[in-house]
């Protein structure tokens, strides 16, 4: 009968005297090639040694590392480790005045190269200095009253304001002509009557008008009467000012009437 003899072989390399049929047979072996907890059993007559595999503690962790190194190998997806990489710096602003947008970008680092596939981009709001604004026209005021009311020597006028918008920030000014004159179509001015006795025109009368040109006078009932009776047309000049002085009464008295009467006259109605 055979006996048998147990040798440990732990950390044992590969010799030249192991064939491939023996090294099928073993059960442990790791990514460096060597042997582990071997049973040798051999014959000692004859000298023909038998292999058998033995599971130990020490074996079976290793077991466990080469398993897990040869899903590594199988799967390279499992050891790659992917992070975020640190923030770029902020790119400039996309407008030199006024709002505009900057961006800072930062990529995927996959076992410590960037992916540039891969990445994340942050944009905010930026403003480095006021824009400069350029002056505007506004649109053309409508034509003046006549200078004068007859003869040929009138003007009508015209203005438009650089307001739309004002220049500002050393934006530029407007260019043209901030007026424009045109000549009036007036009639003829009346001729002073004949033999006038310019002595009747006394400044402390106040029943009658004396016309600009200090030629000749006419009664206070006729200025502003739509017809023209002095020689320089002046008796219908300003005549705007009497209306609208009797209009601004007229709103006074109105506006008086509901902010004093009204009140009272309601509180009346609803007392009774």
């Amino acid at each position: 009968m055979a006996t048998c003899e147990k040798k440990s072989l732990l950390n044992r390399s590969w010799d030249s005297g192991i064939t491939w049929k023996t090294l099928r047979n073993l059960w442990e072996i790791t990514w460096k090639k060597r042997v582990f907890f071997t049973v040798i059993c051999c014959e000692k007559k004859n000298h023909i040694c038998i292999t058998t595999p033995t599971m130990t503690t020490s074996s079976y962790q290793m077991d466990t590392k080469l398993l897990l190194f040869l899903l590594l190998l199988i799967h390279p997806v499992l050891s790659v480790v992917m992070t975020w990489g640190p923030w770029g710096s902020l790119s400039g602003c996309s407008k030199t005045c006024g709002f505009g947008t900057e961006e800072r970008t930062r990529y995927v680092v996959v076992d410590g190269r960037e992916d540039e596939e891969k990445k994340e981009t942050q944009i905010s709001q930026c403003y480095l200095t006021h824009c400069p604004v350029d002056g505007n026209w506004t649109l053309w005021s409508g034509w003046s009253v006549c200078t004068k009311n007859c003869g040929p020597d009138g003007v009508q006028k015209r203005v438009r304001l650089c307001s739309a918008p004002y220049p500002s920030y050393e934006g530029k000014d407007c260019t043209g002509p901030s007026s424009e004159t045109k000549p009036c179509e007036n009639e003829p001015c009346p001729q002073v009557p004949p033999d006038f006795d310019i002595s009747v025109c006394k400044k402390e009368n106040k029943s009658i008008f004396i016309c600009n040109s200090e030629t000749h006078c006419i009664p206070m009932t006729e200025r502003c009467d739509k017809i023209l009776h002095c020689n320089d047309g002046s008796d219908e000049l300003r005549c705007w000012l009497k209306s609208q002085s009797a209009s601004f009464m007229s709103w006074h008295l109105v506006q008086g009437f509901y902010l004093t009467l009204w009140p009272m006259l309601t509180a009346l109605i609803l007392a009774s």
